[in-house]
């Protein structure tokens, strides 16, 4: 998958800019949402060390880690789409605008 990074980058910064908002216990998606956010737009220079990761699948730690203690950002940022993704089928993150990825309550009440 790290060998496709480069073809994603060039969408993941729009996905990742979209308006996405949580159910409760997505904070910590919510926060590498809001961190890759100000490191696309320069705010960050690197991805800090105490980045949150408990989003990131467990296939992807062996890779998440570099030899200098560092995260790796690209491994990183891929294991955020696919949160995101699998939080988007799951209903724990939509967008508030959207028909189809909308939060269970709103949806129980329409």
């Amino acid at each position: 998958m790290r060998a496709r990074y480069p073809g994603l980058r060039r969408y993941l910064p729009a996905f990742f800019a979209l308006p996405f908002q949580g159910e409760p216990g997505s904070d910590a998606l919510l926060q590498g949402l809001a961190m890759v956010r100000q490191l696309d737009a320069a705010t960050l220079k690197t991805l800090p060390r105490l980045a949150p990761t408990a989003f990131v699948p467990r296939k992807f730690w062996p890779a998440l880690a570099e030899p200098d203690g560092t995260l790796d950002r690209r491994t990183w940022e891929l294991g955020l789409a696919v949160a995101v993704r699998d939080g988007l089928r799951s209903g724990d993150v939509f967008l508030p605008a959207s028909r189809r990825h909308v939060s269970f309550p709103n949806l129980a009440l329409i």
